[in-house]
């Protein structure tokens, strides 16, 4: 069984929207919880960093809406065989420093994303990777250590391309305080927990944005980002608390935007004692009213899981039932489980990540309810 708990939650990606006189303005001002971490994309795996990279680095493959993979900085793709994938690469592509893109620099990344002295956060995620191999300037081949599915949806969100010649002279450090892809936005400036400035790049591929600059202003209080967007400091916050969402969206020249998105969870180490039993694992499970929560707590933005997969995901099975809160229950499996009077255990809690309010809330809450049946944290 996976370690992955089934208390989970998916909450609705949200943000407020201040609308702009005009279709295509000038600057636009971006308020969320935090700023980046770096800006590096290899190197975090922080959802605020990655909001903010997306519009600097580029992969391979996108995918819209409705889930269909669609070209980016590769024209075309095909399997090969059935653990290979072929890319005819887009030319005439550049890095924000000139440095031209071609089939080195995605083995480039590929390899330091799969290097386990770098130690890239996001290459835990592309483990289903084996390697990447040149055929020519604008074709390169991605394996797999076996067939896998998935493999364009990864590559779509952990494989950002990087400079080969920009990583090596410069090194990690000096990298990640610059920000060098091949997407819409070059960084201009950035103030670290101040301001993330980032311009308009001339020579993109699809062609310069309509919106030539974006500011990115992290502000960590729920109440103070919601005032700056009700007085026009801001254009968009992210994380808009479910408490403001009715004057938000009613207020004047302001409204929401949610997209499904978010997880919360309780991740708990099956290989490893007490959760190895899982007689452990589903007391967790009753003992936490996860119900109550998001109609109290959340103010029903949320939708409960009965897995580790939501309903667009693929793997997502309609038929596994949910935990129902039953605290008795949660007992007697602990006592049978040889934790008669419980036991006390660490759960560490990410308070901020973009579209997620009232993190602490529903933490403090579950550890509450866990409590009364012996698990303490």
């Amino acid at each position: 069984m996976s370690g992955l708990g089934r208390i989970a939650l998916v909450l609705l990606l949200c943000i407020a929207i201040a609308p702009s006189a005009s279709a295509a303005p000038k600057q636009l001002v971006i308020s969320q919880p935090a700023d980046a971490v770096t800006l590096d994309p290899h190197m975090h795996s922080a959802q605020e960093t990655l909001s903010i990279l997306l519009n600097v680095f580029e992969s391979l493959v996108e995918f819209t809406d409705k889930y269909e993979p669609v070209p980016a900085l590769a024209v075309s793709w095909k399997q090969i065989e059935p653990t290979v994938w072929r890319f005819s690469l887009r030319k005439g592509v550049t890095f924000h420093n000139g440095e031209p893109f071609t089939a080195k620099a995605v083995k480039f990344s590929v390899d330091r994303l799969l290097d386990p002295n770098q130690k890239a956060p996001m290459g835990t995620r592309l483990q289903a990777l084996k390697e990447a191999r040149v055929v020519d300037d604008y074709t390169v081949d991605i394996a797999t250590k076996e067939p896998y599915a998935p493999v364009l949806y990864i590559l779509s969100l952990y494989l950002a391309v990087v400079p080969p010649e920009a990583v090596k002279q410069m090194g990690d450090t000096k990298f990640g305080l610059a920000g060098i892809g091949t997407g819409p936005y070059r960084v201009a400036k950035w103030v670290k927990d101040q301001e993330l400035v980032l311009e308009a790049n001339a020579k993109y591929w699809k062609g310069a944005p309509r919106v030539q600059r974006v500011v990115w202003k992290p502000i960590p209080e729920d109440s103070a980002r919601v005032a700056a967007l009700q007085t026009g400091e801001v254009d968009i916050i992210t994380a808009v608390p479910p408490d403001r969402w009715k004057d938000i969206q009613q207020g004047k020249g302001t409204r929401i935007s949610a997209k499904t998105g978010t997880m919360l969870y309780i991740g708990m180490d099956a290989l490893n004692p007490p959760f190895n039993d899982v007689r452990v694992r589903r007391a967790m499970n009753h003992a936490v009213d996860v119900d109550t929560i998001i109609k109290k707590i959340l103010l029903n933005t949320a939708d409960r899981m009965n897995g580790p997969f939501f309903k667009t995901t693929l793997g997502y099975d309609p038929g596994v039932p949910l935990f129902k809160y039953d605290p008795a229950l949660a007992k007697k499996l602990l006592a049978e489980a040889g934790h008669p009077n419980g036991f006390e255990t660490v759960i560490s809690t990410y308070p901020s990540s973009e579209g997620t309010t009232n993190v602490m809330e529903v933490a403090e809450t579950g550890a509450y309810q866990r409590q009364q049946v012996g698990i303490r944290s």
